[in-house]
């Protein structure tokens, strides 16, 4: 996104553009995203190590937490002195977001792109928003409730964070159904209670080790959330503008911004996706989930190939999705063919991704293969796109090179999932096995 900004701010002649488009924008989306999650981490011990913090460790965290929101109020108030009105709205925005956000982390999709929306919003009705948040007054006030909002999260996080987590943690690993209890109280989806019974049946009835493997990978609707949320968003927004306001009131750049904004949510359900599964990875525990439910699950190549085989339809649904996504809000933003082709190509771009999960999990120091060929088409191929974006040399061939690079993509995915069925010890029993026989002074395979 951030490149892609930037060239199109260079290709329009505006450096300004370029900076804010390509650096400014997506560097505060990112940031919401990351902020939560980072919060959470360490104010209530959600990290992948599973470490508990001292009480004295949780206060100074949060009291460097509180600085950070106190330096951030004297930042803007030396923009105030700027007149920087715009900004200052924009800056107070993103901070009330990712602050709430880190309280009800539950619903940080929604609110997002409720802020989105209603930005939208009240730049097509002409809202002043100039002669509004240019009052010294309203944004010290602004200030003022920013600051003690976060002081009323950090209240919170100190008091009921790590000792409540720490509580839940052992209570569940206490149940019976530890992987179906996780799914239920899983606090970022709605749909946790479906996947719990989804589970209890799979184990009624023996699932094959293919189903069990899905379950060691976590719930499958986490990807699902952000393009379901951009599609509805864009097209409900769209949609009621297009039908409340008179004909030409909506301009050429806005209709670029939210189409940009919602095909871009669309277009980070496979990044997503690789966020969770790693997530998955880091916790130990699966293993023994794996194993108790499901104990006649293959050895040997037999386990990698189902695994691999699970990570790759995993990773093509997210891909799929995206791009079906990316596609309706085009659609509904009627974009023209030169729209759906970049779409397309977009999509294509994103494929070399599903090769990251495919290694050997037995032994993390193993080194990872990888085709020099494929990679060295890939970063050519992709070179060559940057560089005729830049240059605005847009007679390339595209297709060729977009059929070039999906080629190198697939041969580098295909020569990953070789090396991991070809693995000498499957994941999660093999790690286990070999920490056995550490233990013990014998010799498994």
């Amino acid at each position: 996104m951030m490149v892609a900004g930037t060239a199109l701010g260079i290709a329009y002649g505006d450096w300004r553009k370029s900076i804010a488009f390509g650096a400014g924008f997506p560097a505060g989306c990112l940031l919401a995203i990351v902020w939560p999650r980072l919060v959470l981490g360490l104010v209530i011990q959600n990290s992948p190590a599973r470490a508990l913090l001292s009480p004295q460790l949780r206060i100074r965290l949060m009291r460097v937490f509180l600085a950070g929101c106190a330096l951030a109020s004297a930042a803007l108030a030396l923009i105030i002195s700027f007149h920087t009105g715009q900004f200052v709205a924009l800056t107070l925005g993103i901070a009330a977001f990712l602050l709430l956000s880190a309280l009800t982390i539950r619903y940080k999709a929604l609110l997002f792109n409720v802020i989105v929306v209603t930005f939208f919003t009240a730049q097509i009705l002409d809202v002043p928003w100039r002669a509004i948040l240019g009052n010294p007054l309203v944004l010290t006030l602004l200030t003022l409730l920013l600051f003690a909002f976060g002081s009323l999260v950090a209240r919170l996080l100190i008091q009921n964070g790590g000792d409540a987590h720490a509580a839940f943690q052992a209570r569940l690993l206490k149940h019976p159904l530890m992987l179906a209890t996780m799914a239920a109280a899983n606090q970022q989806l709605r749909l946790g209670r479906i996947e719990a019974a989804r589970l209890r049946r799979h184990c009624a009835r023996r699932a094959p080790a293919s189903t069990m493997l899905g379950y060691l990978l976590g719930p499958s609707y986490q990807w699902l959330q952000l393009p379901l949320v951009a599609i509805g968003g864009a097209g409900a927004l769209w949609l009621a503008l297009r039908y409340a306001l008179p004909p030409g009131a909506i301009s050429k750049n806005l209709s670029f911004m939210i189409t940009c904004w919602s095909v871009g949510l669309s277009m980070l359900a496979p990044l997503t996706h690789l966020f969770f599964l790693d997530t998955s990875f880091q916790t130990k525990r699966n293993e023994q989930i794996l194993l108790r439910l499901a104990p006649a699950i293959p050895q040997g190549s037999g386990l990698n190939r189902a695994f691999a085989n699970t990570l790759m339809r995993r990773f093509l649904a997210s891909w799929t999705v995206a791009l079906l996504s990316a596609t309706v809000v085009l659609t509904l933003h009627e974009a023209s063919l030169d729209g759906l082709a970049v779409i397309v190509s977009g999509a294509v771009l994103l494929l070399p991704l599903a090769a990251l999960p495919l290694q050997n999990y037995a032994d993390a120091r193993a080194a990872k293969p990888s085709s020099r060929l494929a990679l060295s088409i890939i970063a050519i191929v992709a070179l060559a796109c940057v560089m005729g974006v830049l240059t605005q040399k847009y007679e390339a061939p595209w297709l060729l090179l977009i059929g070039v690079y999906g080629a190198a993509s697939v041969l580098l995915i295909h020569r990953r999932w070789l090396a991991m069925v070809a693995a000498p010890v499957a994941f999660p029993v093999g790690r286990m096995t070999q920490r056995r026989a550490r233990g013990t002074g014998t010799v498994s395979k």
